[in-house]
């Protein structure tokens, strides 16, 4: 589909050039489309980069959705999985979201992460009302908001301080017990 292909030309043009040559005739040319195509879908790039900023969060409530579906046992040892395969999920978009860093794309980065956020809140939410077999109470709710919170902050203040220590897939590694 061309819309797919515009996104996955944006990403490897920021990628491979940065975010500051990041620009709708580059994407175009990398895509194989003409820009007036590439128009149709994306009125500017803006736009362009909002979208490769959704899916990279949507992928990231996918990770946990699935580390979630899969997740059994005690709960200690379920919720250490899907930090895991969230920390894990972190570490492989490390390199985009270095590259989409800048006073740009920060405002659709922050309305991004807001709408994860709840998203990941909902996710965990289940798991652990499915762990316990009921529904969180609204002070469990409150708190697994926060916690949720203070993970992201802290995930990417880790990735943002040392990415190649983060990078490493044993940094961080949760020992639950």
């Amino acid at each position: 589909m061309t819309v797919d292909a515009i996104v996955e030309a944006a990403v490897r043009v920021l990628l491979a050039e940065g975010h500051a040559r990041l620009t709708t005739r580059r994407v175009a040319d990398v895509a194989g489309v003409s820009v007036g195509s590439l128009y149709q879908y994306f009125p500017n790039r803006q736009s362009l980069v909002a979208e490769v900023i959704r899916r990279k969060v949507d992928e990231g409530v996918r990770c946990l959705e699935d580390a979630a579906a899969r997740a059994d046992g005690p709960v200690p040892e379920a919720v250490a999985a899907v930090m895991e395969a969230f920390a894990a999920e972190k570490r492989r978009g490390l390199a985009l979201t270095a590259a989409l860093r800048g006073p740009k794309a920060e405002m659709e980065w922050r309305r991004a992460l807001a709408d994860g956020a709840r998203r990941a809140e909902g996710v965990l939410a289940g798991l652990l009302a499915r762990m316990l077999s009921r529904p969180l109470s609204a002070a469990e709710a409150a708190r697994l908001s926060l916690a949720v919170a203070g993970l992201e902050g802290a995930v990417a203040t880790a990735a943002e301080r040392d990415p190649q220590a983060f990078a490493d897939p044993g940094f961080g590694a949760l020992d639950i017990g």
